[in-house]
């Protein structure tokens, strides 16, 4: 790790220079902005929960990480012994103590790996960045390699990391100025009460400054008059919202019309894509990121909030597609798709139901049989997704039966029920609402079948602006 965070030669062994920003540098291309951040986050200790015999030989046990349980006192060994010092960092000849640091004073933000939800605040050790002048070290006959090695070994002579320790993260970041693109990076090693360690990664590649080129600002344009475009139409369906009340408006568009409810869905995703850009933008505008910066900046909370708009975005692409079938169902064949989802709504829901129960069922089946034994049974949700992915034929057969035979029977009575069943139902009701909607595309006039598709929709269009209307009215 070192190695990668403080090269300082060329592969021909000649010495970084420093004047045309070769130092700091990863994989050559990609800038280091700040320092590494080491954070660590603790539990609190509990009285032990074991069968009286044992309540002598086990009286404090160590807790999962909650953050409820979250550990905010200080510790190390200068807490008992003032003559057990720091030899480097700030913190340098005074008595080494870890105190804890609010996600205020960080300035950071929550952390969600895997299943476990973590504050922002902790103990925090910040290695030194690699545009560190050497007059700044502890030692100036170090390194700044040797200085960062010599950071780490203070730390475990001092025992950093102790059995209260339920996870240490690692933050850096780096910029491209060839793409203007930031790598927000998060490694993350667990630490649970089982034993062992869980290795987790989190690269996120995010453009968080936008607009800078002028391809980039004609695109700005363009999304002016789009975000015009969703408030207005969120203005129209508020307004209908108000009038017709709240309830009445979702319970007539679930009954009547769903693509009232993909409207407003689509609407609300975008007005949270827009507001997630604008405070991005805002956010970056009063934030210090300066390559030369040599104390760490925290971008972790604005590279997912990039996620989010991102994945927001995928969902509005998905809904934009499926809303021209609105405007093509004026055509018999077309409407058909629609027809046939609106018929079989009611049946679906009513199996829906059924479904879930049974797969409740199942998942907590599962749970207890391998949530000792097989990682991915090891919580309720990572069970609900694993039964998901084996309804579609993502299964691990032979490590279930290598823990415990009792998975043939129950793996049995899982397929059969869930998947060659309930699947098989879905099928029918399907196929049963399709037939229905072939028998209505039939019964229509032959001649509307085949209408003229854009000339319907610009009629609509037209009726939308009364005015144009009056004018038509007028010359005719």
């Amino acid at each position: 790790m070192l190695d990668s965070f403080y090269p300082n030669v060329w592969y021909n062994g000649k010495e970084f220079n420093a004047t045309e920003g070769e130092v700091g540098q990863i994989l050559h291309y990609n800038s280091l902005i700040g320092s590494i951040r080491l954070r660590q986050v603790r539990s609190k200790q509990a009285k032990c929960e074991v069968p009286a015999q044992f309540e002598k030989h086990f009286s404090m046990c160590h807790t999962e990480y909650t953050l409820r349980t979250h550990e905010t006192g200080s510790y190390g060994p200068g807490v008992e012994d003032s003559s057990v010092l720091f030899t480097l960092g700030p913190d340098k000849g005074k008595p080494a103590v870890f105190k804890h640091q609010t996600m205020a004073d960080l300035k950071g933000s929550t952390a969600i790996v895997g299943w476990s939800l973590y504050g922002g605040g902790g103990y925090v050790m910040d290695l030194p960045s690699p545009r560190t002048p050497l007059n700044l070290l502890s030692n100036v006959n170090h390194t700044l390699r040797e200085e960062a090695a010599a950071y780490l070994a203070d730390l475990k002579r001092l025992r950093w990391i102790d059995r209260d320790t339920r996870a240490v993260f690692i933050d850096f970041n780096l910029f491209n100025a060839n793409n203007n693109m930031f790598q927000v990076n998060r490694m993350v090693v667990e630490f649970p009460v089982s034993g062992g360690t869980i290795m987790h990664s989190f690269i996120r590649a995010v453009k968080l400054f936008r607009y800078e080129t002028l391809f980039e600002k004609v695109i700005l344009g363009f999304e002016l008059v789009f975000v015009g475009l969703v408030c207005y139409y969120l203005l129209i369906e508020f307004s209908k919202m108000y009038r017709e009340g709240l309830c009445f408006y979702f319970v007539h568009g679930l009954r009547r019309d769903m693509w009232r409810v993909l409207d407003i869905t689509n609407l609300l995703l975008f007005a949270a894509c827009i507001g997630s850009r604008i405070f991005t933008m805002i956010r970056m505008s009063s934030m210090d990121a300066n390559p030369n910066r040599l104390e760490y900046t925290d971008l972790q909370f604005l590279a997912r909030i990039t996620i989010n708009e991102k994945n927001f975005n995928s969902f509005n692409g998905m809904l934009c597609w499926l809303k021209s079938l609105k405007y093509l169902s004026i055509q018999a064949r077309i409407a058909m798709y629609t027809w046939t989802l609106s018929d079989a709504k009611r049946d679906i829901s009513l199996t829906m139901v059924t479904l879930v129960i049974m797969y409740i069922g199942f998942t907590q089946g599962f749970y207890i049989l391998f949530n000792t034994d097989l990682p991915e049974f090891r919580s309720m949700g990572s069970t609900l997704f694993n039964l998901l992915c084996m309804m579609f034929g993502d299964f691990d057969f032979v490590s279930m039966y290598r823990i415990n035979s009792t998975a043939v029977l129950l793996f049995l009575i899982f397929m059969i029920l869930m998947f060659l069943t309930v699947v098989n139902i879905f099928i029918a009701i399907i196929n049963s609402s399709y037939d229905r909607g072939i028998d209505k595309a039939n019964s229509d006039d032959p001649s509307e079948r085949f209408r003229d598709i854009f000339g319907v929709i610009l009629v609509k269009v037209l009726n939308k602006f009364r005015c144009v209307r009056l004018v038509l009215l007028m010359v005719i």
